[in-house]
């Protein structure tokens, strides 16, 4: 969806458009979260997909299932630990 010149974008813009319209929210798994940022990474560059993570993070739209707080805590503080960004 970040990238609008991507094939599908404007398919997959108008789908959220129209989910978010009627009141849907979405739920996302913390292992296709992995793989998704993942993807990003090696797509955009780490930056641009920590800010994408940042976007998911903070959305209203997205309900994130996390394994516990720790566990996420720490794999924030990796991933943040392990990038050019501190």
């Amino acid at each position: 969806m970040s990238d609008r010149k991507d094939r599908n974008h404007k398919t997959a813009s108008a789908y959220l458009e129209d989910n978010v319209h009627e009141g849907a929210r979405f739920v996302l798994g913390r292992n296709v979260l992995v793989e998704y940022i993942d993807g990003m990474t090696k797509r955009i560059g780490k930056q641009k997909a920590l800010e994408e993570l940042h976007n998911i993070l903070n959305s209203k739209l997205l309900v994130i299932e996390l394994v516990s707080k720790v566990d996420w805590d720490l794999a924030g503080a990796f991933l943040v630990l392990h990038s050019c960004i501190a």
